[in-house]
């Protein structure tokens, strides 16, 4: 108001020659019972010319904690992680999603059981749960839902069928 004026100075200290950056990892869908490994690799340096570099994971919905740089993880739901990366005080923080698909599941059934040697009898499958459509593969190289098998033995035996199904999200459920 009377024409006054002062001058001051302060000094900034910017830690290192290039912004801390992180990366959580890509969003990934894995099936129920699967794991996978999170994260990428910070870049900068936050201050130091190597850097050592923490790390501190927290999900959602709440429970894992991890420290370690590409924590692996098995979650039973969607889940949410975040990473913060810490560099000479300077903080990067990311976030990935990592959706949980249900495996399928499968019922089998002979329409004839025992079978004669040399008679027929029907195998079917019913999947269900995981994602349609689903892929069939037996151990007779048959990739239907059902087929009509002929087994043929000289002595009484079991013969075993083996089939893997593989729902749309590459989730997979084998039965005999």
């Amino acid at each position: 108001a009377n024409g006054c004026t002062e001058t001051g100075n302060v000094s900034v200290n910017v830690s290192g020659s290039s912004p801390l950056t992180v990366n959580a990892g890509t969003n990934r869908m894995i099936c129920e019972g699967s794991s996978t490994s999170l994260g990428g690799t910070p870049s900068g340096n936050g201050g130091n010319a190597v850097g050592t570099y923490t790390y501190s994971w927290s999900s959602i919905p709440v429970g894992f904690t991890s420290t370690v740089a590409n924590p692996l993880v098995n979650p039973s739901a969607t889940t949410t992680y975040t990473v913060t990366v810490t560099n000479s005080g300077c903080t990067a923080t990311n976030t990935v999603i990592v959706s949980v698909n249900p495996k399928p599941s499968v019922s089998l059934s002979a329409s004839v059981n025992p079978v004669c040697s040399g008679g027929n009898t029907t195998l079917s499958s019913t999947p269900s749960g995981g994602f349609s459509p689903y892929s069939y593969q037996w151990n007779t190289s048959q990739t239907a839902a059902s087929f009509v098998a002929s087994p043929v033995s000289t002595v009484p035996i079991t013969n075993a069928y083996t089939l893997t199904v593989t729902d749309v999200n590459g989730c997979t459920v084998s039965s005999t």
